[in-house]
């Protein structure tokens, strides 16, 4: 995409978090787990990239009328850096799921999206999960 207009924006996003838990996001992805399993296998060695939708739909809007140009990150856990298990809870208790979460450290992954400046375009996850 930059080798063919070096100032077209190209925006990284994570999964996805809705509240309404419908098409493809965490929060979905999470209660189908539990339905199917009866629990939560969550990796305490995971740093997902994630936001709200929300807050992504607004930072892409913010992108496209500024005409900011080249890669740009859009992560809410970039400085955070909430472990999987960390977000599942804090998740459950927002959305108020009874969700029996397994802590694990069999996926070891650091997929944060983080800007050369190292900030962010988006609030923290600790803004919406405290």
């Amino acid at each position: 995409m930059l080798t063919a207009n070096p100032s077209a924006t190209v925006a990284r996003i994570g999964w996805q978090i809705a509240p309404d838990a419908v098409g493809n996001n965490m929060l979905r992805h999470l209660d189908e787990q539990h339905a199917r399993d009866g629990r939560i296998r969550a990796s305490s060695a995971w740093r997902p990239a994630c936001s709200f939708m929300s807050d992504t739909a607004a930072a892409l809007c913010d992108l496209v009328q500024e005409g900011t140009g080249g890669p740009v990150h859009l992560d809410s856990n970039a400085l955070d850096a909430m472990t999987f298990d960390q977000l599942v809870q804090r998740l459950g208790k927002k959305f108020e799921r009874d969700w029996v979460v397994e802590v694990t450290q069999d996926y070891v992954h650091d997929q944060r999206l983080v800007n050369e400046s190292g900030g962010s375009m988006l609030p923290a996850l600790s803004v919406h999960l405290g």
